[in-house]
C-alpha cells in the first residue's frame, strides 16, 4: 500500500490496482489502506485525464470504505483503535467523494448525478464553502440561476473572502 501511495504516477497505477483488488477480495481486519489506494488510484487517473476511470475507481473504493465500516463495527479491536480507523475512513471517503466530484465536472453531461452528490456532500458538512460554490457553479450550468445565486450568496455567507461567489452573483 505504501508504494502505492508514494510512487511517481505511472508506477502508482498499478499498485493501487493491486492493492485495491486484493483489499476487495480478501478478508481482512478493517483498516483505510485498500479505500486509500484507491483514491491515489482515482487521483493518478484523474491527472492522466481518465476521468471516467477516476470515477470508477472512486466509486469501487467508497463501497470498500463500506465493507470496512461493516467489518470495523464486528472487529476486535480496542476502541480507541477502531475510532482511529473509523476516522482515517471518513478522511477518505471525504477525499475519495471529492476526486469523484472532480472528475464528474470534467465526464460532464451527469449534472443531475453531480447535484445529488454535491447534496449529499453539503448535508455531511452543512458549513463548507467550496462545496457550496461548486454546487452554485452546476446549478448555474443546469440554467437554474435563482437557485445558483442562492448558492453564491450562501457562500458568501460562509467565507465572506470568496471573491469568485461575489463575481458568480454578479454574472448572473
Amino acid at each position: 500500500a505504501l508504494a502505492c501511495m508514494w510512487a511517481p504516477d505511472d508506477l502508482a497505477e498499478a499498485d493501487c490496482r493491486g492493492v485495491l483488488e486484493h483489499a476487495r477480495e480478501v478478508a481482512h481486519p478493517p483498516t483505510h489502506r485498500g479505500a486509500s489506494s484507491g483514491w491515489r488510484l482515482a487521483s493518478v487517473l484523474y491527472a492522466k485525464d481518465d476521468h471516467s476511470g477516476a470515477i470508477e475507481a472512486a466509486d469501487t473504493s467508497l463501497a470498500l470504505v463500506e465493507t470496512e465500516r461493516q467489518a470495523l463495527a464486528t472487529a476486535d479491536l480496542l476502541d480507541e483503535e477502531k475510532k482511529a480507523i473509523a476516522s482515517e475512513l471518513d478522511n477518505v471517503e471525504r477525499q475519495l467523494r471529492t476526486s469523484r466530484l472532480n472528475a464528474m465536472i470534467r465526464v460532464g453531461g451527469r449534472e443531475a448525478e453531480l447535484l445529488k452528490e454535491l447534496d449529499a456532500m453539503l448535508a455531511a458538512s452543512p458549513d463548507d464553502a467550496t462545496l457550496e460554490f461548486t454546487r452554485g457553479i452546476v446549478l448555474q450550468g443546469l440554467g437554474k440561476d435563482a437557485d445558483a445565486e442562492a448558492a453564491f450568496e450562501r457562500t458568501v455567507e460562509l467565507a465572506p473572502d470568496h471573491k469568485d461567489a461575489y463575481y458568480s452573483i454578479g454574472a448572473l
